[in-house]
């Protein structure tokens, strides 16, 4: 069993952690666990992602509950609504890698704090037509000047063949790179990723105990530098699983609270 101390501070992923992307949902008992987590005053809860601020609103009514916010795969950390720590590519190298991404045949969109936009209207169709799922058109504008008015934090390229992507972002050694579950990456820059917008707020709690979950590859770092790492058990990546310490059960079976109870995660 691991020892679980008294003071901890949660680190928790949004997608296929918190919130089903299959279902579009959150399930019962993740709410749960968020809301009795949420009444212990020694908990501290945070969310890291590689979402920007404005597409937090899948969390909905949980949302409050968040003190504190590494965003955009830890680009932009947030303490206490105010903003610690950003970092943004610079507008020449938006342009640039945009305009390659275009010519070698990939999609690509750039992505400020509060919105997302494309250059090329062939990307927005492009986003519309396959990857609506994940893409809401509302979220996504064409403006091929977006970089010249707004810090890019994080691009994207998408493609139908990974490989494609693959043989683009080998050029790119000054860039980090996330792989999505299927179809594409998040691009931001080099030495940026969740665990580095976490050591920024951890700094202020250094008594608690770092418990950080999540299933995507860009969870690997926080995984595997927390006190304890929590692997999802719908995760897709072997290193995940090898760096928790634990793993929890499949985010679609909704047995988180029972998970965090078993485990002495929840003390109240």
């Amino acid at each position: 069993m691991i020892k679980i101390k008294t003071k901890r501070i949660f680190f928790f992923d949004i997608d296929n952690t918190l919130f089903s992307t299959k279902y579009k949902k959150i399930w019962p008992q993740t709410i749960r666990t968020i809301e009795v987590l949420s009444q212990d005053p020694n908990v501290i809860l945070s969310i890291a992602t590689g979402r920007n601020k404005k597409r937090l609103n899948v969390l909905g009514k949980l949302l409050p509950f968040f003190q504190h916010l590494v965003l955009l795969n830890g680009s932009v950390v947030i303490i206490n609504d105010k903003i610690i720590d950003k970092n943004f590519f610079s507008k020449e190298e938006v342009l640039y890698f945009t305009k390659q991404a275009n010519s070698s045949g990939l999609h690509t969109g750039m992505v400020g704090l509060y919105q997302e936009a494309v250059l090329y209207k062939k990307d927005l169709l492009f986003i519309t037509e396959k990857l609506k799922n994940f893409f809401s058109t509302k979220m996504n504008i064409l403006d091929d000047k977006f970089y010249l008015s707004n810090n890019v934090y994080q691009m994207w390229i998408v493609d139908e063949n990974i490989n494609k992507i693959n043989n683009f972002i080998n050029n790119y050694k000054q860039f980090q790179f996330f792989y999505w579950n299927d179809g594409g990456v998040d691009v931001v820059l080099k030495g940026i990723n969740k665990f580095y917008g976490i050591k920024k707020i951890k700094k202020i709690y250094p008594e608690h105990q770092l418990i950080c979950v999540g299933d995507g590859y860009n969870d690997i770092d926080m995984i595997k530098y927390a006190d304890i790492g929590i692997a999802m058990g719908n995760t897709k990546y072997n290193q995940i699983k090898e760096n928790a310490n634990i793993i929890a059960p499949h985010i679609d079976e909704d047995k988180i609270y029972d998970f965090f109870k078993m485990n002495n995660l929840i003390k109240i």
